[in-house]
């Protein structure tokens, strides 16, 4: 068997995203599994999906280095490439709130480049006498071709036993699933439960067919000032979440070298699947390093532009999907905020006026958003100069972008209200074109499928335990690309 070349690239545990396969995993105090064999394993997508992905998992301090073997999937490991990973210390403190009674432990982890388009990789990691179970990895074709994957939001479990069944019947659903984004909240508060993240990985290993599981951060799994405070967020800091969670390092704070860009720091990323762009944005970032505030979008917004326009100058995108948490349009109608219903304070208001105009500018076909645990579909528009809550300016044209909440995979689900009479007149009057298509039959288990096609983006919506379509529309690819 021919070995493949590797560059490997190890740095200290970085933020978002992952993929798991049957491993022993640990709980957040401890591995229970034998000292010296990995736990905790995950892995994402490299930016260039088609040639590399990443791989991070724990050990106890004792195991200062690790071997990552990798070869092809009907190759033997006496032919695999041997990569020489260095643990990181994690000694969870104070930093910036208690983060529970997580024991320390070293982190590794490293990204694999240098892989051949549209084949599939065995690897595992550890030591003689310590080495996980096998993972596969499939990478994409590196042009265009059909594939599908699905979305869902908000997790937020214990034991992730709904997750497993809605992943599932994802699965059975569409043969030629590749991987799941979540749209942040996959957990519920890990400051106060240390194995929701380790329950997290072992329910996605315990999956029949292993795919990624591609997320966001949410506000479930950003530090809280303290458990008892469930608003008071500490924006930006993220450290048990970039612990156990990694991604690729193209994200706004680690390329425009913000302090404190490592495993305390919030931030987004991006990949290339088959000529399809795959935008994972932070909602909980800022520019702050620590400490309770607002959130700042404005470098996180110059980065999004950046790799938008980067997209467009390079002609490398047949379509554009954005991922990301809190919402641009109220969808529970609740009383939260000012006036009532409009923006949760810090939330809804101050994230599409951030993000809002940049995606209409740069045509993005479709922004899936969790956080509100219903499912919702906009008309495809277009913002104008106001993105303001009291005066937000967009219209229905045929090439918008539809904005889509997500429902949940999990447990938790919440019925769409109508909106308070106190509202602007101006959001009343576009509401009808916000969330024209919604359900009032909410229930937990909700998957969204995509199909690529050269054509389109066929989008079907569905419920666990139902035969019958929740929703389903088509949207026509956009003149772009190859």
């Amino acid at each position: 068997m021919k070995k493949v070349k590797l560059l490997i690239l190890i740095s200290v545990v970085m933020s978002l995203a992952f993929m798991s396969a049957s491993c022993p995993i640990g709980s957040g105090s401890g591995s229970g599994v034998s000292e010296g064999v990995p736990y905790n394993i995950t892995s994402n997508f490299a930016e260039d999906s088609s040639t590399g992905f990443l791989v991070q998992w724990h050990n106890e301090t004792g195991v200062a280095a690790q071997t990552l073997q990798i070869v092809e999937e009907d190759g033997d490991w006496s032919d695999a490439t041997e990569i020489e990973v260095t643990g990181v210390l994690w000694n969870p403190t104070k930093t910036p709130t208690d983060v529970g009674p997580y024991t320390a432990r070293n982190i590794f982890r490293t990204e694999v480049t240098g892989l051949t388009p549209a084949t599939k990789y065995q690897y595992r990691m550890g030591s003689p006498g310590y080495w996980s179970d096998t993972f596969y990895h499939l990478t994409s074709n590196g042009s265009f071709a059909n594939f599908s994957f699905t979305v869902g939001a908000d997790t937020q479990d214990d034991v992730f036993d709904q997750m497993k069944e809605t992943f599932n019947a994802a699965n059975t659903y569409d043969s030629d699933n590749r991987f799941f984004l979540v749209a942040g909240d996959i957990s519920d508060y890990p400051q106060e439960d240390i194995d929701e993240f380790p329950n997290f990985l072992r329910a996605v290993n315990e999956l029949t067919v292993k795919l990624p599981v591609v997320t966001t951060q949410g506000n479930h799994d950003t530090y809280l000032v303290n458990a008892g405070n469930r608003d008071g967020y500490v924006f930006g800091s993220a450290e048990v979440y970039n612990s156990f969670i990694t991604s690729p390092d193209n994200g706004w704070a680690r390329r425009t070298g913000q302090a404190n860009a490592g495993p305390h720091r919030s931030d987004s990323y991006y990949f290339y699947y088959n000529e399809v762009l795959i935008i994972m944005l932070n909602t909980m970032a800022t520019q702050n390093a620590t400490g309770p505030s607002e959130p700042n979008h404005a470098a996180q917004r110059t980065w999004l532009e950046d790799v938008l326009k980067n997209d467009k100058d390079n002609n490398l995108s047949k379509y554009i999907i954005v991922v990301t948490h809190i919402p641009f349009f109220d969808g529970r109608g609740s009383s939260r905020g000012t006036p009532a219903g409009s923006d949760e304070g810090w939330l809804i208001a101050n994230t599409r006026a951030a993000y809002g105009k940049i995606i209409s500018d740069y045509d993005v076909d479709i922004v899936f958003f969790g956080h509100d645990h219903v499912y919702t579909r906009s008309n495809p528009i277009k913002f104008g100069t106001s993105t303001a809550i009291a005066n937000v300016n967009f219209d229905t044209v045929s090439n918008g972008t539809i904005y889509s909440i997500a429902g949940s995979i999990g447990p938790k689900i919440y019925a769409f209200r109508n909106y308070p009479t106190v509202l602007s007149p101006n959001i009343n009057k576009h509401l009808p074109d916000a969330w024209p298509t919604r359900t009032d039959s909410q229930s937990p288990g909700i998957f969204i499928n995509i199909k690529v096609t050269a054509e389109n983006l066929s989008v079907t919506v569905r419920r666990l335990n139902q035969n019958d379509n929740m929703d389903s529309y088509v949207v026509p690819a956009k003149q772009r690309g190859n």
